[in-house]
């Protein structure tokens, strides 16, 4: 399972830096775009995901003598659960990434607006060359 998510991240990366280097301002949008969702599943990946892990949900406590004193005690092995901590990172990325992805839709909108082109780096009807 990680040999296909490292594929996956590199195939995202190739294909993110790719979109990076286009003159079209969308295109090096969607290329930060596919970046941003490599990088959240290169941390899913190294957060312990595997096939045989199971969401971190606890059994029901065994109440047990420990020392004398009845205790609750869980007899589950950590083992077969997954970290929820990444999952949770990954979730705040995604927000974060779709607002920051949003904000720079509405600044491309504008700029095209303004200067009747999505090429970066020349310029606009009307603007000098200098």
């Amino acid at each position: 399972m990680t040999l296909v998510a490292s594929l996956l991240v590199a195939a995202l990366v190739g294909a993110g830096v790719y979109q990076l280097f286009r003159k079209s301002a969308f295109e090096v949008l969607l290329g930060l775009l596919l970046i941003s969702q490599a990088v959240n599943l290169a941390i899913l990946a190294a957060g312990g995901w595997t096939a045989g892990t199971l969401p971190p949900v606890t059994a029901e406590p065994v109440v047990d003598t420990v020392g004398g004193t009845a205790a609750k005690v869980s007899r589950v092995d950590p083992a077969l659960y997954v970290d929820p901590l990444p999952h949770a990172l990954i979730l705040t990325a995604i927000v974060i990434g779709f607002g920051v992805f949003s904000f720079l839709m509405v600044l491309i909108a504008r700029g095209r607006e303004t200067s009747s082109t999505l090429a970066l780096g020349e310029p606009g009807p009307g603007e000098g060359k200098g």
